[in-house]
């Protein structure tokens, strides 16, 4: 995502119904007007958003259509009134998919939803639990298990030995 602080596009450049149906092959789509800015470009680093599920080829210098999960849109020149201008994507959406987009960009480009608390690892249980079940009082002195060492090792009395 690449944020700028104007896009350098205007609303001229959004094809109208009247342009498409200036070519032949374009007229059966239905393209909606809108009033408002453009705000948002999507390019290639959202690949299923440009994904084809219909196509109407370009004849000669014509535009293309491209129908995706937001609806038909028109790539191309479009010649009003005798010039050509650049011309940017129209997409209609509806309001339902208009609110998954945004939960889409909320849950991609918004700081994290999700509360990041500490948790505690399987050793930090465990170490946890050795010194909560050993530590007792022994006279005026707390004593605990050492929470990483294995249960005390079983030794022979050496006493004889130590004393030879």
């Amino acid at each position: 995502m690449f944020p700028v602080p104007s896009l350098p596009v205007s609303n001229d450049s959004i094809p109208t119904q009247e342009d498409v149906i200036s070519f032949p092959y374009l007229r059966d789509l239905q393209i909606r007007s809108i009033d408002s800015d453009i705000g948002l470009l999507i390019g290639c680093d959202v690949p299923k958003a440009l994904e084809p599920h219909e196509t109407r080829v370009s004849q000669g210098q014509g535009p293309f259509a491209t129908r995706t999960i937001f609806g038909w849109t028109v790539n191309g020149f479009v010649v009003r009134m005798g010039r050509s201008q650049p011309v940017c994507n129209f997409v209609k959406a509806d309001e339902e998919l208009s609110q998954k987009f945004r939960t889409f960009c909320d849950w991609e480009f918004s700081d994290p939803i999700c509360v990041n608390e500490p948790a505690m690892s399987k050793d930090d249980k465990r170490a946890l639990s050795i010194v909560k079940e050993s530590i007792c009082l022994k006279e005026v002195h707390y004593q605990i298990n050492l929470p990483w060492k294995d249960d005390v090792p079983c030794l022979p009395n050496n006493c004889v030995m130590a004393e030879h």
